[in-house]
């Protein structure tokens, strides 16, 4: 028989040597060794080394087949690289000429193994930045889809990593030179996901200057419509999935994907997936639960806002800012609009970029207008982003004789007798919008007849109505009608002509600086001083105030009236209503006043809340403790004798007790007209007697 490892190779020690085709385990356990110890583990890593080279070469001669040994091997020399420079040296162009040679007949599994090895290489400095960078892009013309997703990921953390610590321009200025050169290519998938490293790194405050935003807005004019839809989604502030596909773009099929796998549509999470987060498991794999719920919800939310089209992001309009031509960009894109044969989204992206872009140079592009208001009808779709387009291109600039057919079309189409309610309420409010922008374009008789809706039936109508005249009285009064242009208002206000510029005639506030060295001058305080003082006295006086308690009138707007002793008489007279006239009110009032204001140290304090009013107290707690006991059974009692005594024996309102809200009282009919006696006296209530909530 045969010897027991007869023909096996010697180890040291003398033991037989394993099998150069090793398991993954026993190849993480060597790599483990080899990391630790080079040089005891050099002959058996040598063996590796031979092993898989043998095997490369195989795959050199078949790419197609399965090559499941090379995989693992290869991930063990990237591992080892570190340890074993030397001999590893070529390690980096023969992974990535088996990647460009072979990538497409190899099996995906095998070319996603030999990519996370490239990727290993680069991340331990093997490899540089702009060599292996040409190799992904032109690794995401193939169909797998995680493959691109890993590649993508990979470039956006590896330009970020280079600039985290301090912004390295030398090899911006490589990356960005190989970005842009790759831009200019026929392929559309390359210069797709040109464009969507450019837009996640800008996203991600890395590459934010001016180059890049303007090679972004070149893509716009690509012949692919893709390419178009991903770079104005990025002046609208959306961006892209993780993996550089575009937000709109459907889902493109995976190679890999089992036939009767399916996706799952939206981020939905059940009431079970709650519950087992945070009640089911140990603590351990609540937190696990925890974390991946929360990655769940964020990517529902990314999913929503990339849904909604949100076109309001600072993003968005700090990369029109950066536009060196804006004028020839909105050119460009409206005669593109004009001749587009495109999706009807497609087509709405192009009039929102071109509007925003208007607004934000105050550009003059009259075309423009006279386009838009073609479409501008109740029953186009998304009509209300098309109006919100429309008032957003208006300014000063524009002359109004451009802006006047957006405004004719939008009142002849949404603003008469026959239209619905909720359609003259938009045509009102865009009337408002068009109008703060550029009021010169209104004319008088236009607005008297749209401010007659004032007094519609609808409410939505009403208020835009009324918000338009709010307007115009700020603005020129003059175009309303008489008894639309309130009280006070300024005669002379009229609307600048176009193209008129007013300017400064000095600086706003110099003359204080004057009066202020005037004073100084005279040995006075100076403004400032004095405004210091007059604040500090101003604040006395409401602590002052504050700590009285507010005797003369409460908080809700009623006048507590009462004699000479104040809260003293409204203890014996129980709240009752008391007839004063208004002479004798007044004499009251000012003997309350001249009581505060005396201050006789010779007088014995009384123990009554009135002799606490007429003079300063030295306990200001104390007099306040008094002074709500009183009130408080002064409320009491009065609420005691209204219930007892009948409604038609009640004491009237007064003009000068009723608060101002309740002036005009719900139910006129409930309140009788007063009697020429009643006229002649005013009536008071007691502290406390109602609330406004009886009104």
């Amino acid at each position: 028989g045969r010897v027991p490892g007869a023909g096996r190779p010697r180890g040291l020690g003398g033991r037989p040597r394993a099998k150069p085709a090793a398991t993954m385990g026993s190849l993480v356990m060597l790599q483990g060794q080899c990391k630790r110890d080079p040089d005891a583990y050099r002959e058996e890593f040598e063996l590796q080394l031979a092993h898989y080279r043998s095997r490369a070469a195989v795959l050199a001669l078949q790419p197609s087949a399965p090559h499941p040994e090379l995989a693992e091997l290869a991930t063990f020399m990237a591992h080892c690289s570190g340890a074993y420079p030397a001999e590893l040296s070529a390690l980096p162009e023969e992974l990535m000429g088996m990647l460009d040679k072979h990538a497409g007949a190899m099996e995906s599994e095998l070319r996603r193994t030999l990519a996370k090895a490239v990727i290993l290489l680069r991340n331990k400095g093997r490899l540089e930045a702009a060599e292996a960078l040409p190799l992904f892009f032109r690794m995401f013309r193939l169909g797998d889809k995680h493959l691109r997703t890993l590649l993508f990921r990979h470039i956006i953390a590896d330009i970020r990593g280079i600039n985290a610590k301090q912004r390295q321009d030398a090899v911006n200025r490589q990356l960005q030179a190989f970005l842009f050169s790759t831009m200019q290519q026929p392929d559309e998938g390359a210069v797709k996901r040109s464009l969507a490293v450019l837009i996640e790194l800008y996203r991600r405050n890395v590459w934010t200057d001016e180059r890049s935003v303007n090679v972004i807005a070149s893509a716009v004019q690509h012949k692919s419509t893709r390419v178009c839809v991903a770079a104005l989604n990025f002046f609208m502030g959306v961006g892209m999935t993780d993996d550089g596909e575009d937000s709109e773009d459907e889902d493109e099929d995976d190679e890999d994907a089992q036939p009767g796998a399916k996706r799952k549509k939206g981020n939905r999470l059940s009431k079970s997936e709650l519950y087992k987060a945070f009640h089911t498991g140990t603590q351990a794999s609540r937190r696990k639960k925890q974390k991946k719920l929360e990655r769940a919800v964020k990517s529902a939310a990314r999913s929503e806002r990339i849904e909604s089209g949100e076109a309001l992001s600072s993003m968005g309009v700090s990369a029109l800012e950066l536009l060196r031509d804006p004028h020839t960009f909105a050119e460009k894109l409206f005669r593109r609009l004009q001749g587009s044969r495109d999706k009807f989204e497609t087509k709405m992206l192009m009039v929102q970029v071109v509007s925003r872009t208007i607004a934000v140079h105050r550009l003059v592009l009259e075309p423009f207008y006279t386009f838009i208001a073609r479409y501008l009808q109740p029953q186009q779709r998304e009509v209300t982003l098309l109006l919100t387009a429309a008032a957003e291109a208006c300014h000063d600039n524009v002359p109004p004789d451009a802006i006047e057919p957006v405004l004719r079309q939008v009142v002849n189409a949404f603003v008469h007798d026959r239209s619905r309610p909720e359609a003259m309420g938009v045509g009102l409010k865009t009337v408002h919008a068009l109008c703060t922008r550029c009021p010169l374009v209104m004319t008088e008789d236009l607005l008297r007849d749209l401010t007659a809706y004032k007094k519609d039936k609808d409410k939505g109508v009403r208020m835009a109505s009324r918000s338009l005249i709010g307007l115009f009285r700020e603005l020129a009064p003059g175009l309303l009608e008489k008894r639309d242009r309130g009280r006070g208002h300024d005669k002379t206000r009229t609307l600048s002509a176009f193209g008129e510029a007013k300017f400064a005639e000095g600086v706003a506030g110099a003359e204080l600086l004057a009066e202020d060295e005037r004073r100084r001058a005279l040995g006075l305080p100076g403004l400032d001083e004095s405004s210091d003082d007059e604040d500090l006295g101003e604040s006395s006086d409401e602590e002052g105030d504050a700590a009285s308690g507010g005797d003369d009138s409460d908080a809700d707007g009623w006048e507590s009236a009462s004699d000479e002793e104040g809260v003293e008489g409204a203890e014996d007279d129980g709240g009752d209503w008391h007839d004063v006239d208004e002479d004798s009110s007044d004499e009251s009032g000012d003997s309350d006043t001249d009581g505060e204001d005396e201050d006789d140290e010779d007088q014995e304090p009384e123990a009554t809340p009135a002799a606490a009013k007429s003079r300063p107290s030295a306990d200001p707690q104390s007099l306040r403790s008094l002074k709500k006991a009183a009130a408080a059974k002064a409320k009491a009692k009065a609420a005691d004798r209204r219930k007892a005594a009948p409604s038609a024996t009640r004491a009237r309102w007064s003009r000068r007790s009723i608060p101002s809200y309740a002036a005009l009282p719900r139910r006129r009919g409930r309140r009788p007209a007063p009697s020429p006696q009643q006229e002649q006296s005013v009536l008071y209530c007691g502290r406390g007697a109602f609330a406004p909530s009886a009104i």
